[in-house]
């Protein structure tokens, strides 16, 4: 089994893949891994917040328990498994030239783009809300928000580019003919 793994990746050289093809799929590899680290550190992370709370070290959280926190964290934890698992799998199988793999990509990296657009209008509105209960009345709200929408701007535009441009490349007619034309098994 190893020895097929080898060699269809010796037989896959830098010129029969087209550019950028290795550096897509590594990306996609340890965008996973980093995922999966996420995923363990949440879970360590509620665990513990269980045992503050079982023992009384957090009052403010039972009502947070009480409005489903605990089930949407697993649900969470769960996606970010899936979602780190699909990604490694699919870097793995775009080097062998499968097609389901260059498919499973672009449909993470359009997951990932609706993700960022709901992380960037959950990061102003956490933003307005919290800086404006710290700041009180007599902030003045304009420059307050300005700057809030100024680092989702460049937050999202640093996640965002980098996806959009993923995902001309694994809609580019060189990828998926390559895709096609070796690797469908």
């Amino acid at each position: 089994s190893s020895d097929v793994c080898s060699s269809d990746l010796q037989t896959m050289s830098d010129e029969t893949l087209p550019k950028g093809t290795r550096l897509a799929a590594w990306s996609w590899i340890v965008l996973g891994v980093l995922t999966a680290i996420v995923a363990m550190l949440g879970s360590l992370l509620i665990d513990a917040a269980q045992e503050m709370m079982a023992a009384g070290e957090m009052p403010g959280m039972p009502a947070m328990r009480h409005a489903g926190m605990d089930a949407g964290s697993g649900i969470v934890l769960a996606l970010h498994y899936v979602y780190a698992i699909a990604a490694i799998a699919g870097g793995v199988q775009l080097l062998k030239r499968r097609a389901w793999a260059r498919t499973a990509l672009e449909v993470l990296s359009w997951v990932s783009l609706v993700l960022v657009a709901v992380l960037a209008v959950t990061w102003i509105v956490m933003w307005n809300s919290i800086t404006m209960k710290m700041l009180g009345a007599n902030a003045n709200t304009a420059i307050v928000w300005a700057i809030g929408l100024g680092v989702d701007v460049v937050l999202t535009a640093i996640c965002a580019v980098p996806l959009w441009k993923m995902l001309r490349f694994l809609r580019s007619a060189p990828v998926r003919a390559a895709m096609r034309s070796e690797g469908s098994a």
